[in-house]
């Protein structure tokens, strides 16, 4: 499994696409993604980094170690988004930056790499029925107490 939070994973990937198609990569799609909710004003910062690392950095990431064998093929990348880059929910914050930050991100490289011969190309698909049955993009309703003090405001207290 490729962690794209770990540089060792991304270059051991990197070395075993070498091995198997001969530095020659057709194409790569990026759909790595976790999503953190809780009240932006309550979350750790270190858990707002890690949604930006996982869902931005290092799709980024594993695009840059592959770009010499996609070049050589004139391949192309589709990074994954999701509806979340169009519509920033109550409670998702980190997710929603991490998927507009894709998508602009996504945009700039295919600008770059438009005269390389090498496609960028994204897609930001709804609503699907997923494992977590169907609620994939549903606000959340609550969210972790670990994130969360009670404040007075929002228990009746003044």
């Amino acid at each position: 499994m490729l962690d794209v939070s770990e540089e060792r994973s991304i270059a051991s990937a990197r070395a075993e696409v070498e091995q198997a198609s001969g530095g020659r990569l057709a194409g790569l799609v990026n759909s790595a993604g976790i999503a953190i909710s809780a009240p932006l004003e309550y979350i750790p910062i270190h858990r707002f980094r890690r949604q930006l690392e996982v869902n931005l950095v290092g799709q980024v990431a594993v695009t840059q170690s592959m770009l010499a064998f996609l070049r050589a093929a004139r391949g192309r990348v589709v990074d994954v988004s999701s509806i979340g880059s169009r519509v920033a929910m109550p409670l998702l914050a980190p997710y929603a930056a991490s998927q507009f930050g894709l998508e602009a991100v996504s945009d700039s490289l295919r600008r770059e790499l438009r005269q390389l011969g090498v496609g960028v190309s994204w897609s930001s698909p709804g609503v699907s029925r997923r494992r977590s049955g169907g609620r994939a993009m549903r606000p959340p309703t609550r969210c972790s107490r670990r994130y969360v003090p009670r404040p007075r405001c929002c228990t009746g207290g003044s």
